[in-house]
């Protein structure tokens, strides 16, 4: 399939230059989202690579070490700087590129093919989530171990070798650490054997005729199973070996899911399918960041789509994929029937079949992405098969470029919505101009630029829409307190907030902290005392414990 009249390595530069274009401007972002906690916090907790496999409930009860072992080294290099973050979030994409050409080139046995499917995958508009955003890296490095692993199990059907076996497992277990979506390869390992006889052969090794002398327990021996059946049970131990260790460092502690129900969970299956094919068109769908927080009423939060109209499109698109199943197993497509079972595979843990929120988050997509897009490029050779006509691969050249021309100007304008917290959440506001998380996330992005005034006047948004909004009251309150070291006058503009918190939640030990601090910053000592008192009446933690020690005062039994 000769797609393009370029060579193997021409081709890979091509789609390498054209992904690092696409992310060019990554390079100026700033932090966005929880990169700021991550860098902030914990970052700063580990010292020694080896602690980030020591840390419990390192982030967001998360067990993903590979991921904090990066951002450790990043730290090392780049310190607070955001540009060197983006940096090596475009070079780990790349090397996540350059690792899928690789197994789809094993699979395939075509270079041109490869590059197809490796150029699809290098600039989906759903990926910027994942390259543009920090936090997003802990897909990439689960796919490019997961790749690595899985190029290793292919050669090891082939070569029957221990090494491959080992190789296999031990990048299974570094996917598995940076990311837990990995947990379903093995279940696709087990697909690729089932369909190994229908997938295309190397016609340049195929492996010479046996000679008549060769016996049959010979040639047995020679195709021995011992080292697929190794693997196997190298990815069992695997699994099982980080889940124990992962529920020693975690304490058993595992992310709950946003969808309770179990009907509820299998219908976000079908809602991730469908609407994975709508932002690989339309981009977008980071409304979730918003949508997926419990932070405050159900109401605001993530549901169902309810309207009729939706799910007809999640219906037609969930039959889509089922005939595209039925077709590629009639007609004995085997890289079709892998990509379309790795799709499916990869896609589950975002479905609550694996300890990960299940939400529908477009990162989620990146691996699932790249089996689609080898089911994409099978169905194409599918077509110049059964319906040659001249000059054939010079028009699906034209239509794969033309593809991937408007993917990457789509990427390339996404991109753009992150570089921080403002921008990102300033592009949700007319489609979401009633939810209080949304004021909440951009008031913290200003937040984080020190414009304390327009912070405090999207968190007093978010608390008229939403009264209860507890961590609303607090940054707003801050916001005063920041204010207030230039402007005195705004330090009593915080007690009122506080205390309009507190008329709600009478016994939280952190607003009477805070009301303490406050109240001390207005001279009144006698009403900080009491706060201060009260906070450590229900919370006897060092840091209001500090504060009292601070004022030289004696609690009563101490």
């Amino acid at each position: 399939m000769k797609l393009f009249p370029l060579s193997r390595r021409t081709m890979l530069a091509v789609i390498l230059a054209v992904t690092a274009i696409a992310y060019v401007q990554s390079f100026t972002h700033g932090f966005v989202l929880d990169d700021h906690d991550l860098l902030t916090r914990v970052i700063p907790s580990i010292h020694k690579p080896i602690e980030a496999w020591l840390t419990g409930n390192a982030f967001q009860s998360y067990y993903r070490p590979i991921f904090l072992t990066s951002l450790y080294i990043d730290n090392l290099f780049f310190g607070n700087a955001p540009a060197g973050y983006h940096v090596m979030n475009l070079i780990l994409h790349l090397l996540a590129v350059w690792c899928a050409f690789l197994f789809a080139e094993r699979i395939f046995h075509s270079p041109a093919a490869a590059a197809a499917a490796a150029l699809l995958f290098a600039i989906q508009p759903v990926h910027t989530e994942n390259v543009s955003w920090i936090s997003g890296r802990t897909d990439i490095l689960c796919a490019i171990f997961v790749f690595l692993s899985l190029s290793a199990f292919y050669d090891l059907v082939r070569r029957r070798t221990g090494a491959l076996a080992w190789l296999s497992a031990g990048f299974f277990f570094l996917a598995l650490a940076s990311k837990e979506v990995a947990v379903v390869m093995p279940a696709f390992c087990l697909v690729m054997l089932m369909v190994w006889k229908m997938l295309p052969s190397d016609p340049v090794q195929q492996e010479p005729a046996l000679p008549r002398k060769r016996t049959v327990k010979k040639t047995i021996r020679r195709k021995s199973a011992k080292p697929v059946v190794l693997a196997l049970f190298l990815f069992a131990l695997g699994v099982i070996g980080f889940m124990i260790i992962r529920n020693i460092v975690m304490n058993a502690q595992f992310t709950e899911n946003t969808f309770t129900t179990d009907s509820a969970v299998r219908l976000n299956a079908l809602r991730c399918f469908a609407l994975y094919l709508l932002h690989s068109v339309t981009g977008g769908g980071y409304q979730y960041l918003i949508l997926g927080w419990r932070v405050v009423d159900p109401k605001f939060n993530l549901a169902l789509p309810d309207e009729t109209s939706t799910w007809i499109w999640i219906g037609v698109a969930a039959l889509l994929f089922v005939v595209a199943c039925i077709a590629a197993i009639r007609w004995r497509r085997g890289v079709a029937a892998l990509g379309l079972a790795g799709f499916a595979f990869f896609i589950f843990p975002a479905l609550g079949f694996v300890p990960i929120q299940s939400i529908f988050s477009v990162r989620f997509l990146y691996l699932p992405s790249f089996f689609l897009s080898l089911a994409a490029v099978d169905a194409v050779r599918v077509i110049r098969e059964k319906f040659a006509f001249p000059k054939m691969d010079i028009a699906f050249a034209v239509v794969i470029a033309s593809i991937a021309a408007w993917w990457g100007y789509s990427t390339f304008m996404q991109d753009a919505k992150w570089k921080d917290d403002v921008t990102l959440f300033t592009s949700m506001k007319d489609n979401m101009p009633d939810s209080p998380v949304l004021y909440f996330s951009l008031a913290n992005g200003y937040r984080y630029q020190e414009d304390y005034m327009d912070a405090a006047r999207y968190f007093s948004e978010a608390i008229q829409l939403f009264p209860r909004y507890h961590d609303a009251y607090i940054n707003l309150g801050a916001c005063y307190m920041a204010i207030g070291e230039k402007h005195p006058e705004y330090f009593p503009a915080a007690i009122d907030v506080y205390d309009k918190a507190l008329a709600q939640f009478n016994s939280d030990p952190v607003l009477y902290m805070l009301m303490g601090d406050a109240c001390l910053r207005t001279g009144d000592k006698q009403r900080a005392i009491q706060d201060y008192a009260t906070a450590y009446s229900l919370d006897k933690s060092p840091e209001i414990r500090k504060r009292l020690d601070m004022l030289n005062v004696q609690l009563p039994g101490n």
